[in-house]
């Protein structure tokens, strides 16, 4: 699932942000909704005039703790040994069968990725980077998923625990960009958790 960079941010850019931003100051949710197509990964995964929308799921419990999680080396080359407090992925044509697309394959993404007793999800807010390749052809949308347990379904490919959210500060500088610029929302108190 993608949506033209230029639809996205608008076509003057104004819109276009580097970072997080909440819900309640970059509402992207409608002109995504409005805008999106499917098109082959291998189209899109080179060309900055696409962006691929990724849900991007942080797994809180009551107390406080966050699912951080490190990938193994049967995982994803450029994402080996490093941490992250996101599970993501693409959204999927099969996801489009559903009432909103970003909460169906958040859904789905979350099921594949782990076993959880998910109690509630709310959508908190967007990320866009635009330092590497990489990043400016993809675009989070960051959930927050509350339940009180969590586990590794794909254990050759990641190891993970749930840990105090202060305490995975830790691990900051092993963590993915993504996961940096999330966790420090979430410290600033920018994602109800």
């Amino acid at each position: 699932m993608v949506v033209r960079r230029e639809k996205l941010f608008g076509s003057n850019g104004e819109r276009f942000f580097v970072g997080f931003r909440n819900i309640k100051t970059a509402n992207l949710l409608d002109i995504i909704k409005e805008n999106y197509l499917f098109m082959p990964r291998s189209d899109v995964e080179q060309n900055p005039e696409y962006k691929q929308i990724i849900p991007y799921i942080l797994f809180i419990t009551p107390n406080r703790k966050i699912f951080l999680y490190k990938r193994l080396a049967g995982s994803e080359a450029r994402l080996q040994e490093r941490y992250s407090i996101g599970i993501g992925g693409h959204i999927n044509p099969i996801d489009s069968n559903a009432c909103n697309i970003l909460v169906a394959g958040m859904k789905r993404e979350l099921n594949e990725e782990v076993e959880h007793d998910a109690e509630s999800y709310k959508l908190c807010g967007f990320l866009n980077l635009e330092q590497t390749s990489v990043d400016r052809v993809h675009f989070g949308a960051v959930f927050v998923v509350k339940g009180k347990s969590v586990k590794v379904k794909e254990k050759e490919n990641i190891e993970g625990e749930l840990v105090d959210i202060g305490e995975a500060r830790k691990f900051y500088n092993l963590m993915e960009d993504w996961s940096k610029v999330v966790y420090d929302a979430l410290i600033r108190g920018e994602i109800d958790a």
